[in-house]
């Protein structure tokens, strides 16, 4: 696991530009797409979640980000005790560093 991109993921989530949760993300996406910068998804969210952050960030032109982190992983990232599969990174900053630490 990235270290680098573990603290960005954190700084986002103490600094209150993350959305978590695969539901929340999405409804983010909905209500206001030019607010979310990057959406990011755990490498084992399922295969229904993982299809509908895909369809949403294609509709509505957010960049996807699946991460080579499970769902624990980016929980923990995050400071959560409860899985998140999803998340959406709504500082420009923020996530510009996180798409340079995973590209």
């Amino acid at each position: 696991m990235n270290t680098q991109l573990s603290k960005y993921i954190g700084l986002s989530a103490a600094s209150k530009s993350a959305v978590c949760g695969s539901e929340l993300a999405i409804g983010a996406v909905r209500k206001n797409p030019a607010k979310v910068f990057v959406m990011l998804l755990a490498s084992d969210a399922s295969v229904r979640t993982e299809k509908q952050v895909t369809d949403k960030c294609a509709y509505y032109k957010v960049k996807l980000i699946k991460l080579n982190m499970t769902m624990s992983e980016l929980s923990d990232a995050l400071g959560k005790s409860s899985l998140t599969s999803a998340c959406a990174i709504t500082n420009r900053g923020i996530a510009e560093k996180i798409i340079e630490l995973t590209s």
